[in-house]
């Protein structure tokens, strides 16, 4: 199968993350017109908005674990590998996501992050065991893990949910057809966070899914990209895989790898995702529920 070689469903991610995209909004969507067969034309800007918010709103039938390494590839350097489990269901703000990230060791206690995405993003992390605490606003922009080019704020993607947005056009990118936005932040977060640009984020033309998103400086170079490099089907669903978090100055790069995934769960959001009442131990899935990939 070609690289962009869409099935009827595809389970995108934006994860920034990894929540890719993570995150957000997993769930395939159909776009209401085929794309043809010579490509695609511009959209108006009330199309424009109708398809992020078509994009923001996509979700699965039921919650989802993901099992995946992190992988830093500084451009000069050693390699610095992280493990991880991901949890993830909705509630009434957006999607909820918990993920335990252990270090090279894996005797030593996770690293435990609560993170609510949606229109007013929220997250929370715990160090060996204690209780959930949220992050300030400095922290936002702080890598997770020394070494990793990933921060909260590549986790929280809020930039699926700013409100002003320019429509750029089409463009091909890796041979599919791809709307282009340029998403602005708001102003009040622009002036606590100067060095803040806006993001360019690309929606496949055909399945409104993310395929690419370009984090700019304020005067518009490129500072930080996420690429996809691979997707796999599970369980009847299309997921991305694999994804590098590329910083463009340095050209260093973080990698996250889904190893396993376990689709169509139920989980308690109120026992696992509420930071106040989260329990120390995390989702308990059965390990016969995650398929390989």
């Amino acid at each position: 199968m070609g690289f962009f070689n869409f099935a009827k469903k595809l389970l995108p991610f934006c994860v920034g993350a990894f929540l890719l995209s993570a995150p957000v909004q997993l769930h395939a969507f159909r776009a209401e017109r085929r794309v043809k067969q010579m490509g695609v034309h511009k959209i108006d800007h009330a199309e424009g908005l109708k398809r992020i918010e078509h994009f923001r709103n996509q979700r699965l039938n039921g919650d989802y674990s993901l099992k995946f390494e992190l992988q830093h590839k500084p451009r000069k350097g050693k390699q610095i590998s992280y493990s991880g489990i991901l949890w993830g269901t909705w509630n009434t703000q957006g999607p909820l996501v918990r993920v335990a990230l252990w270090a090279e060791n894996p005797e030593a206690a996770p690293l435990n992050f609560i993170i609510q995405g949606g229109p007013n993003p929220k997250f929370w992390k715990s160090i060996n065991g204690g209780s959930f605490v949220a992050l300030k606003k400095e922290e936002i922009f702080e890598p997770l893990l020394p070494g990793l080019i990933y921060t909260p704020f590549d986790l929280l993607t809020p930039y699926a949910y700013w409100d002003e947005m320019d429509y750029e056009g089409v463009k091909r990118i890796k041979g599919r057809p791809a709307h282009l936005f340029l998403m602005s932040p708001p102003e009040a977060l622009m002036q606590t966070n100067p060095e803040l640009g806006p993001v360019r984020m690309a929606l496949d033309a055909d399945f409104n899914a993310i395929i690419q998103a370009d984090w700019l400086t304020p005067q518009g170079d490129k500072a930080r990209a996420f690429k996809i490099l691979n997707i796999k089907k599970t369980q009847g669903e299309w997921i991305l895989k694999t994804v590098d978090l590329v910083d463009e100055k340095s050209h260093d790069k973080t990698r996250f790898n889904v190893t396993a995934a376990a689709l169509g769960l139920s989980l308690n959001p109120k026992h696992y995702f509420t930071p106040k009442k989260a329990r120390a131990q995390a989702p308990a899935i059965d390990w016969n529920a995650y398929e390989r990939l």
